[in-house]
């Protein structure tokens, strides 16, 4: 039942005749593929469920953004920042 839930929170829109999901973290359409659903999908659950507000919640940020990560390629899939108890409550 949890599945459908989250399911019914991700809306599809058609854009170029492409089937996209609305990104609630990046605020833009996405082209849904079997890696962006599960994306998506655990991004509800940040925002829905544990109530992390979206602009906290970076999707596909490069890790040369981070210490350390300089010169580093790759991207971390979802990083959550700015979380401590007071914003949670």
């Amino acid at each position: 039942m949890q599945a459908k839930k989250n399911q019914s929170l991700l809306k599809r829109f058609i854009k170029n005749g492409i089937e996209c999901y609305l990104c609630a973290s990046r605020k833009k359409l996405i082209q849904i593929t079997p890696e962006e659903e599960v994306r998506q999908k655990f991004v509800q659950k940040l925002i829905h469920k544990y109530g992390v507000p979206p602009d906290l919640i970076a999707v596909e940020v490069p890790l040369a953004y981070y210490p350390g990560g300089k010169g580093k390629r790759g991207r971390a899939d979802i990083v959550v920042s700015g979380i401590d108890k007071e914003t949670l409550e």
